[in-house]
Formats: structure tokens, C-alpha cells, sequence
């Protein structure tokens, strides 16, 4: 078969599946839910489905500590093939790394990272069986990716803090993901998806079996699952797209500012750099020296033909940074792709053998590959030392030479202390990012009933992920600040290797000056410097004109744009031990108790390429590191009845639970990069209460401290140097220190409270009804984080925040040479809010002779207060859904049909209005006016963000004999709804909350033997 045969073969079955289930789904209206406190199982009673929440066995309903459930069964239901997209469903939490927000990425791209609250996917624990899943991500996460989603059982969200039972990072709470152990026969599924536009293609493919050994005293069960889902364009193959972007209004004229209007401004549509693949030279990014070039055609900024010839180009009004409005601005929207692509595989084997009655062993393993990619935006160089043009470049178009002067035939070896002018460009090649990850797993144990009373168990788990990660084309622009090694860092330090830099500094050789101008070779001034060292550094350098994209030797791109390279090994060695029972029983029930010790041992190992090792890379994944760290945990946990079936309490339940945890940790890198070592320990508690006054109403409340100890990443990732200025105010300047960033050593670990508390109702006069309410609020102290940038450093030194200033390295009339903006322990960060979770069963059969049931299901999520301190300056960002904060309201709604074989549901999720910025007023607020006459910068023109509300449909029909096959399809974005418009100079809207890829298709087969 021809390729063209095959695309064409493809896009008839993508249309097929698109019509069928477009066509379909006006034919039925929802089943069970996808997510559920295992609804029809905890309906009918609240002591039949043991959940996560305590390490003692109870329900979801009974732990003091809310916990949600997503049935794996209602999971394929819906035709959900991967666990993170199932997770994500939830209200409660904030898609940040998927697939779908990937697409200017380059750090685990197309990975599935779960992120609780919002308040950081390293803030939520992520368990497999009630055993802490290995880390796969050098920042110590979890890709849902590598579980086989058609394995699982069901999914466990404790939506509080559980560092007591479970350890450290579930401040957020704790996600435990639950296996299929028990399977007997072999399953299987097979299914296609794609877009309305006939792009994001994607097949699933499943297959397990399992089956009893040794006369029934083992069981062993085998399963693998592959996919493969296809990338998907830029925002502007969707008719939604406009462009769009946000500009910083300095109101002031000379800077591109329109005096009068708000601090910033938006614009839906249209907009974005100044800048584009042949050149840009402005009066905003040159100095008043270049006027007789930037001003050749009395616009005040040229650009340049493919072929280099010099044309007008007429700036946007108003233009702020680096970004413009009107038709000749560049959108960066035009290299974000919406959706990244992504190829897995997972497998997992399980086996156990009943060695006495008392007695179980068992041992498993698990083998699993992601491999994302992602192309890149194309590297953006403006007002920088690395778009300089000087006076003796011999790539300068004629009719700027004529404004210039002429051009030496003996140019000096040495760089001059000025530019001529900068261009600003967008680089003739964009990178080429790809993260594969490939893990295993190993892990043997026991369960041991003992006696009447206790049972213990026990467990050893190996894991080791190898993930190389790249960036093809990225370019070398030169290291400003290189650690660790002589020499002032600069582009004329031949450390440095500021390939792009040098390449761009082109000269005639002055060799050739008695030739002819035409005849007279151009070679890079670097390859001439005085400096042998700095001579031998460029050998081989390549002179790169970047006037008009036609005239760019692709030898010279080739020296200027290598591959960026990263090699990480992750392992962790982990023991745990368990015991639970029945101590005694007291006057209102048995007093059950569990304890347990665990430790593990967890170390990183990254090595990359030469040039990323100084930072050289324009984009840098950082230099190597090692780092290793110990940890030793003992917990205890207990649950005492206190009342039963008494006057004012049918039950009242306390329970608590203490863990101490001890950390070692060493390593090599940092900010500094050097070895450092440190240890702490940490006490956890938590106190949780249970009171149900009726048979149909219980309440619970919890008051927990729990903590976070530092990553290996935070604390020794290696400095990478940022490039950038900052208005200094010791001196009045503008300065461009270099910039160290990176992991901080020092950093201790972070704590929190947390208080929750709610009800749960089943009231018997609405049979098949359940609902909890619960409030949360959450404060964590010590917050690791960024302190800002450089220019907020700064700023609070010369405030006389002494903190700030030891990060800040100053010459002797005060500039500054360096700064450390690294990760700190910062102030606190809270979140306060409720969650609600309502479920309905309806047999139609009590109306009459109708036949089958619907299920009703709605979560929702409502936050009150989102707020963070840092060095006093209190942030909000309550529904700032324009921006990185949390919407005020998040809303689920499952509505479904069941009848026999058939079944069908609805789910709708609402995204409540919100604003582009918590912090902006606009002319809507009554501060306003206020605000606007004092020019603050808190102003904007609107600071609206629509509400968002898209629907899924699913249906699913078993047939064969025992009902063996199972056809089943999905719609997701039933109504292919646009996203509310959320302009910035990448994306036309939010890809955490709202979908931008529009309405999609799904169609598969299962079967069962």
C-alpha cells in the first residue's frame, strides 16, 4: 500500500468514526458516573468498599478524611484510556502538565503529572496499591502515563493532607491508585480516536489475562496497553483563532506607550512580536545611534525582504516589551502546538501464592516506555548581546551601509564596545524537543494473618527510570555566567562558547583587504582575536547573515544551533512493614490500631552535553548533578470508638495518627555547584473525628500538620543562566547581571495545616441519594519557591531586606555583578474552599413499566481563598483563570441511562468566570478611576474571563454470548465549544482550564474470555 494510500485510508476511517458518532450521540442521554464514591456499592451501604484515607480499613464515607473514587469499570465506560485524564476529571484538581499544555515545552514532554489543588503536582502523593509509587520525573513526580489504565480497579483521591499516614508530599492529599489482581480469563480492548478537524489521531490497544495455579492457592495475572496519540497544529487550525496578546502599556511614548490607558492592555485578536524570521530593527531596541538606520524610511523601524532588502515596517500602537498590535506583528500563537505527541506502553505482571491459609506472597513487576516530542517556537533574539550588529559587518544591506559609512578591509580582532544596531529575529530553525522515559519496576512482599486479631504485611519495591530528554536545533548563544571555571564569563571568554554570538560578529579578513571588496573572504572576528584562546574556542566558526531568511548559509546555522542533551538515571529502594488489629475492646467497639516503619532511599543522576555543562545553550536543561538522600519513617495510627448507638450518637468515632520521619540527604551541584550535605526530621500528626447523630447523617472533621521535604531537583539542580536585564536601583541603571538560578541546598522542608470538615447524607426518604459536603483550608509555611526574579531580588535589598542582598553580588559603585535568583523557603501560601459531591440512583421501574435506571452524579469545587506571601507582599489569585490561579467554581455533572446491555451518559463541566489577573483592576471595579489617575500598574481595559461549560457524551452496548464484547464510543466537546479568549503572546486561552483542540472522537471494541 502507497503512503498516499494509507493517509487516504486514514482519513476515511477518521470521518467514518466522526459521523457515527456525531450522528449517535443525539440518541441517548447518560449512564453510570465516571466518577464516583463507588456509587451504587456505597449507596447501599457505607461499609461495603474499603478506600484510602487510613492505613485501618474503612469506607470513603466513614474516614474522617474525605476521600472521591473513580470506578475503573465506569473509567472504560466512559472511554477513558489513560488514569491521568480520569483524575483530571475531578474538580479538584488542575490539568498543568498533560499533553495538551505541552506545547512550548521541553522538560517531560507529553507526560500525565497530577497536580492536587493547584498547589503543585510535588504537593500530592501518588500511591500504586497503597505503596508510594516511584518517582519518574527528575523533579520527583509521577506520569500516570506508565500505569495501564485498562488494570485499574478504581483510583482513590484523598482530598486532604495525609503526611501522617502516608509520608511526606501529600500536603494536597494523596492519590492511590488501585490494581486488578484478581483477573481470571484474558480482556482486551482496541480503539480509535480523532478531532473534528481530522487531526490528533490515536489508537489503544489493551490485553491482559490472568488465571489460578497450584490448585488454587496462586493467582497470576499479566497486562500491557499501548497508544499512541497524534500532535495537533497550532491554534490557528482551529477557526477560533484569532492571535491575540497582552501588552505592558508604560504609558510613555517614547518606549512604545500610550499615556491615558490602563497598565495593560488586551487585545483578542491580532498582535504579538516585533520581530519575525528576516529582521526587525526598531527604535525601541537601539540605541539613538542608530536612527539613520532604524529611521531609513521615516517609520522609525525597518525589516527586510527574503532577499535582504531593506522595507518599512510600521509598528503596532501601543508597543510594550517585546510585543506589538497590527498586521505586521508576528504571533507567537503560530508555534504552540495545541496537543503534543505521544507514544506509551505499559505492562504489568502480578502473581501470589497462598503458602499457608494465614500466609500470602507475592511478587510483581512492571515495565513501561513514554516518548513525547514537541517542535518548538523558533528562538526569539532582541535587545541582547546576542543580536548585535556592528559597523564592519559585511552582511549589512547597501542601502544601510549608505547611511552607516563604509566598511573597514582590516577590521579589528577585537569586538567593539558598542553596537551599530540589534535586530530583533526569530531564528530560521525551531527546536526539535523530545522526552522519553523508560522504567521498571520490581517488588515482592507478604500479607500474614495473624490470629483472630492482627494482620501484617510487608513489602521491598525496586525502581529505576531512565529518561533522556533533547532539544534538536537549540541554540548556542553563549554562557554569561560559567561556574566554577576562570576567566571573566562573556562573549569574548572563550569558556563561553557563544557560538551564535560569534557567528553573528562576521568581519572581512583582513587577509584579503588589497582584493577587490566582492572578492574578500567573511569570516568570524572571533577567529582573529588577539586572544589565542578565544581563537582556538571559534575554530570552525561559520559567519551567519540573518538579513532575509534567503541568504542564510545552513552551514553557518549549523554551528549556531546544536543539540541540547540530558541523560537522567532515577532509582529508588524502598521497605515498608505494616501491622494492624484489634488491641481491645472497649465499651463502644474495639480499639484498632495500625503501626508501621518504611524507609527508601532515592538518588538522581544527570549528565548532559559539553555546552549545556556551561550553560551555553539559550535554553538549558542545567548542568550535571548527583544527589542521594535517606529516609526513615515510623508512623502509628489508631481509631477509637467513643460512642455506639447512644442518645445523641449512633456512632462517634476518634481517630489519629503520629509519624516521624528522618532525612539525610548529599549530593553534588546547586546554585553553587558544589557537594553539600543536610539532614532534618519531621513530626506529622493528624486528629480526625467521626459523629453520626443519625443513621442517614454523619460529620467529620480532621486537623492535620503535615510537611514536604525538598527534591533532589530543588535542592541540586545544577544553575542555569538567564538572560535578562534589571532596572538597578543603587545605581538608577539599567543592568544585565548574569543570573544564577537552580537548585538551593539549603532549603528546608515545608509545612502545613490543614482543617477540614463536613457531612454526608443518605436520607431514607430519598432512597438512592448520597451527599457530602466538605470544607478545606490549607496553609503551608516555609513555601520552597521563586522569590520572584531578579528584578523583585533587587528591589527588596535596596528595601533593606538583608535576605535579598546576600543573593545579590554588587561591584564596588554598587552595579551589580551577579545574582542567585535560586529557590528559597518563602513565606506561606493557603487555599481555602469546599468540595460537594452529590449521587442519585433512580430506577425508572417505580414510575410504571419503563424499564432500566438513571444515575446522577455532580462534583463540584468551590474555592473561597487563594492567596501566597512573599517577603510581605501578599499575591491573590482566586479565579484568576487567565492567569496561574485556581477558578472560583469547578463543576462535573454525570447524568446516565442504563437498560440491560445498553448504557449511555452526559458528563457537562463548568468553568466559573474569572479574571486575567486576581491582582488588575478594571473600569468594572470601583478602585479604578483611583488607580488609573496614579498610573498604577495594576490596571487593565478587561480583566474578564467568560465561563466555559463543555459537555462529553459516551455510549456502550455489550453483545455475545455472557456479553463478552462490548462496542463502545465517545464525544468529548459535544458541541465543539470555543474557548473564552485568553490572549498572550503563545496561546489564544488557558490549556490548563479550557479545551483548544475541540471536539473530538473515540470508538473501540472490548472483549472478555
Amino acid at each position: 500500500m502507497s503512503n498516499n494510500s494509507i493517509v487516504l485510508h486514514r482519513n476515511v476511517v477518521g470521518e467514518t468514526i466522526r459521523r457515527v458518532l456525531l450522528a449517535s450521540a443525539c440518541g441517548f442521554i447518560a449512564t453510570t458516573a465516571s466518577v464516583a464514591q463507588a456509587a451504587d456499592a456505597e449507596v447501599d451501604g457505607l461499609d461495603q468498599v474499603v478506600v484510602t484515607g487510613t492505613r485501618l480499613g474503612q469506607t470513603g464515607f466513614s474516614t474522617p478524611t474525605p476521600v472521591t473514587v473513580i470506578d475503573g469499570a465506569a473509567m472504560q465506560d466512559m472511554g477513558i484510556t489513560n488514569a491521568g485524564v480520569a483524575i483530571n476529571q475531578l474538580p479538584s484538581f488542575r490539568a498543568t502538565t498533560t499533553p495538551t499544555t505541552n506545547g512550548w515545552g521541553s522538560f517531560n514532554v507529553g507526560a500525565q503529572v497530577m497536580n492536587l489543588r493547584g498547589l503543585g503536582a510535588s504537593r500530592n502523593l501518588v500511591l500504586v496499591d497503597g505503596r508510594r509509587a516511584p518517582p519518574v520525573t527528575k523533579e520527583g513526580t509521577v506520569d500516570l502515563n506508565m500505569i495501564p489504565s485498562g488494570l485499574v480497579q478504581r483510583i482513590d483521591v484523598v482530598t486532604g493532607g495525609a503526611s501522617a499516614q502516608y509520608g511526606s508530599d501529600a500536603i494536597a492529599g494523596a492519590i492511590n491508585v488501585m490494581l486488578d489482581h484478581s483477573l481470571n480469563g484474558i480482556k482486551g480492548a482496541v480503539d480509535y480516536g480523532v478531532t473534528d478537524e481530522g487531526d490528533g489521531e490515536g489508537w489503544h490497544v489493551e490485553l491482559a489475562g490472568g488465571g489460578s495455579f497450584a490448585d488454587g492457592r496462586g493467582h497470576f495475572l499479566l497486562g500491557g496497553e499501548w497508544s499512541k496519540e497524534g500532535g495537533v497544529g497550532t491554534c490557528f487550525t482551529r477557526s477560533y483563532c484569532k492571535g491575540g496578546v497582552m501588552i505592558s502599556n508604560s504609558r510613555n511614548p517614547a518606549s512604545g506607550g500610550i499615556p491615558g490607558l490602563p497598565a495593560n492592555l488586551r487585545f483578542n485578536e491580532g498582535g504579538g512580536y516585533f520581530a519575525n524570521t528576516n529582521g526587525v530593527v526598531t527604535w525601541l531596541n537601539n540605541p539613538a545611534a542608530a536612527q539613520a538606520v532604524y529611521d531609513l524610511f521615516g517609520t522609525r523601524s525597518i525589516t527586510f525582504t527574503d532577499d535582504g532588502t531593506p522595507i518599512p515596517y510600521i509598528l503596532g500602537n501601543p508597543t510594550g516589551g517585546l510585543s506589538t498590535v497590527g498586521d505586521a506583528a508576528t504571533s507567537g500563537m503560530t508555534f504552540a502546538e495545541l496537543q503534543v505527541p505521544v507514544e506509551r506502553y505499559a505492562t504489568f505482571g502480578h502473581a501470589y501464592l497462598d503458602v499457608t491459609d494465614n500466609l500470602r506472597l507475592f511478587v510483581e513487576g512492571s515495565y513501561n516506555n513514554v516518548d513525547g516530542e514537541v517542535i518548538q517556537a523558533r528562538y526569539f533574539n532582541g535587545n541582547t548581546k546576542f543580536s548585535e550588529i556592528y559597523a564592519d559587518n559585511p552582511f549589512i544591506p547597501a542601502a544601510l551601509r549608505a547611511v552607516i559609512g563604509p566598511i573597514s578591509a582590516t577590521p579589528s580582532g577585537t569586538r567593539p564596545t558598542a553596537s551599530t544596531f540589534n535586530l530583533s529575529i526569530l531564528g530560521q530553525r525551531r527546536g526539535f524537543s523530545q522526552s522519553e522515559a523508560t522504567s521498571y519496576r520490581v517488588a515482592t512482599g507478604f500479607d500474614w494473618k495473624l490470629g483472630e486479631r492482627w494482620n501484617a504485611d510487608g513489602y521491598y519495591q525496586y525502581a529505576r527510570t531512565d529518561r533522556f530528554q533533547s532539544v534538536e536545533n537549540a541554540v548556542v548563544t553563549g554562557a554569561p555566567l560559567l561556574v566554577n571555571q576562570p576567566g571573566n564569563a562573556g562573549l569574548s571568554n572563550p569558556n563561553s562558547f557563544a557560538y551564535l554570538s560569534w557567528a553573528l560578529d562576521a568581519v572581512y579578513d583582513p587577509a584579503d583587504a588589497a582584493l577587490p571588496e566582492a572578492q574578500r573572504d567573511i569570516i568570524c572576528r572571533a577567529t582573529i582575536s588577539p586572544d589565542a584562546a578565544l581563537r582556538a574556542a571559534a575554530a570552525g566558526c561559520v559567519p551567519l547573515n540573518l538579513f532575509g531568511s534567503a541568504n542564510t548559509n545552513p552551514a553557518a546555522l549549523d554551528y549556531a544551533f546544536r543539540t541540547l542533551e540530558e541523560d537522567a538515571n532515577i532509582t529508588q529502594h524502598a521497605v515498608g512493614l505494616n501491622l494492624v488489629g484489634d488491641v481491645v475492646d472497649l465499651w463502644a467497639g474495639p480499639l484498632r490500631m495500625g503501626i508501621g516503619a518504611e524507609f527508601r532511599r532515592d538518588s538522581s543522576e544527570l549528565v548532559h552535553d559539553q555546552l549545556a555543562n556551561v550553560f551555553a545553550y539559550f535554553q538549558n536543561y542545567g548542568a550535571d548533578y548527583s544527589a542521594r538522600q535517606t529516609v526513615s519513617e515510623g508512623y502509628i495510627e489508631a481509631n477509637l470508638p467513643l460512642l455506639t448507638d447512644a442518645v445523641a450518637a449512633k456512632s462517634l468515632i476518634l481517630n489519629g495518627a503520629v509519624r516521624y520521619a528522618d532525612y539525610s540527604v548529599s549530593g553534588f551541584g546547586g546554585f553553587a555547584q558544589r557537594n553539600e550535605s543536610a539532614s532534618f526530621d519531621a513530626t506529622t500528626w493528624k486528629v480526625g473525628l467521626v459523629w453520626e447523630p443519625l443513621d442517614w447523617l454523619r460529620t467529620r472533621i480532621t486537623l492535620s500538620k503535615d510537611f514536604r521535604g525538598p527534591g533532589l531537583n530543588e535542592r541540586f539542580a545544577a544553575s542555569a543562566a538567564n538572560f535578562g536585564t534589571v532596572l538597578n536601583p543603587f545605581t538608577g541603571q539599567q543592568e544585565g547581571p548574569p543570573q544564577r538560578t537552580g537548585g538551593n541546598p539549603q532549603l528546608g522542608p515545608e509545612s502545613s495545616r490543614t482543617t477540614t470538615f463536613g457531612l454526608v447524607l443518605q436520607p431514607p426518604v430519598i432512597p438512592g441519594l448520597s451527599f457530602s459536603a466538605d470544607y478545606f483550608d490549607i496553609k503551608i509555611d516555609d513555601t520552597i519557591g521563586g522569590a520572584g526574579g531578579a528584578q523583585n531580588i533587587i528591589n527588596r535589598c535596596f528595601d533593606g531586606n538583608q535576605d535579598m542582598c546576600a543573593l545579590v553580588t554588587f561591584a564596588p559603585d554598587r552595579s551589580a555583578t551577579e545574582i542567585a535568583s535560586v529557590s528559597l523557603n518563602l513565606q506561606w501560601q493557603k487555599l481555602r474552599g469546599f468540595d460537594v459531591e452529590t449521587a442519585y440512583t433512580l430506577p425508572l421501574s417505580q414510575f410504571g413499566d419503563f424499564a432500566g435506571t438513571l444515575n446522577f452524579r455532580l462534583l463540584a469545587t468551590r474555592i473561597l481563598e487563594s492567596a501566597s506571601s512573599v517577603f510581605d507582599v501578599v499575591t491573590e489569585n482566586t479565579g484568576a483563570t487567565g492567569g496561574g490561579g485556581p477558578a472560583k467554581l469547578v463543576s462535573t455533572l454525570f447524568v446516565g441511562y442504563a437498560n440491560g446491555p445498553f448504557q449511555g451518559n452526559i458528563q457537562a463541566r463548568y468553568i466559573g468566570k474569572g479574571t486575567m489577573n486576581a491582582n488588575w483592576y478594571d473600569p468594572s471595579d470601583p478602585e479604578y478611576a483611583d488607580l488609573l489617575a496614579r498610573n498604577s500598574n495594576d490596571t487593565v481595559d478587561d480583566n474578564h474571563v467568560a465561563s466555559f461549560t463543555t459537555f462529553t457524551a459516551n455510549a456502550s452496548y455489550r453483545f455475545g454470548r455472557d456479553d463478552r464484547y462490548q462496542l463502545f464510543g465517545q464525544i468529548t466537546n459535544l458541541f465543539d465549544k470555543s474557548p473564552p479568549s485568553v490572549p498572550s503572546t503563545s496561546a489564544p486561552s488557558s490549556a490548563t482550564w479550557f479545551d483548544l483542540v475541540g471536539r473530538r472522537y473515540r470508538m473501540g471494541v472490548r472483549f472478555e474470555f
